[in-house]
């Protein structure tokens, strides 16, 4: 599969998924965070990656996607799919080099999570529940696989519901003096579990879930920081979806 990304694709998840991180829009920032461009959102990117992965998921699974490189607006890339013995990998690249790798994603035997009960449940309302499924059937109707509806769905609903800007409250782990001029975050990676009753659903009941929606510090020093933003999907007491979304703030250096 060839793709590309258009200004509208950037602007449209942008306004859907609450990702209006500067470096999609405005040239000047981009530029001053060492991109020769404004880029496509890494979730919108991921997006495609797992479509391309769904058809080879067909029992309880983990999923690990790695951004490797960033992706310009209007700039070709393309999906193939690599297997050794029962690993399946989707490797995203550049249109004119194979190994200008840009993503990669694989597919491994899934072990469930353990439900340790340390995070609370966050609620969410089932009229703004309704208001994001009305978006994915309209402007997203070419997913169909259900847990890649759970996950689009959630990332934007769990963005959305942040009282602040989370681009913002990211720079200041590392900002000096409170100035965050030259300071980005990038989304880097993300590890999913997705289990095989998700797989079966037909159509996705939110009403008999509860959701956790947490983030955690791996590591903050003078110039970066690395973070997880996390959502654990719960029925009953048992996980049936997880999603770690791996971002990384750093301070660019021009001197």
């Amino acid at each position: 599969m060839i793709k590309s990304y258009s200004h509208q694709d950037v602007e449209k998840w942008g306004e859907h998924s609450g990702d209006r991180n500067r470096v999609h829009f405005d040239r000047d920032v981009a530029n001053r965070n060492g991109l020769d461009d404004v880029i496509v959102q890494g979730m919108l990117v991921l997006l495609d990656a797992k479509i391309s992965l769904a058809p080879f998921i067909n029992t309880d699974c983990s999923l690990k996607f790695y951004i490797k490189k960033t992706v310009y607006i209007d700039e070709e890339i393309k999906h193939h799919i690599k297997q050794q013995d029962s690993k399946k990998t989707l490797i995203v690249s550049g249109i004119k080099d194979n190994a200008d790798i840009r993503v990669t994603g694989t597919v491994l035997t899934g072990k469930r999570p353990e439900n340790n009960g340390s995070h609370d449940g966050v609620y969410v309302s089932p009229a703004f529940v309704k208001g994001y499924f009305d978006v994915l059937k309209k402007y997203y109707s070419y997913i169909e696989d259900a847990w890649v509806k759970m996950d689009t769905l959630l990332f934007f609903i769990a963005f959305n519901q942040q009282k602040d800007d989370y681009f913002y409250r990211q720079s200041q782990k590392i900002a000096r003096n409170g100035n965050n001029e030259g300071i980005t975050t990038f989304h880097v990676a993300q590890d999913l579990y997705v289990s095989e009753k998700l797989l079966h659903y037909e159509n996705i009941d939110i009403g008999t879930m509860r959701f956790s929606v947490y983030e955690e510090d791996v590591y903050i020093n003078h110039d970066s920081a690395y973070s997880t933003f996390n959502i654990d999907v719960f029925e009953g007491r048992e996980i049936i979806f997880q999603s770690s979304i791996a971002c990384l703030t750093k301070m660019m250096d021009y001197g």
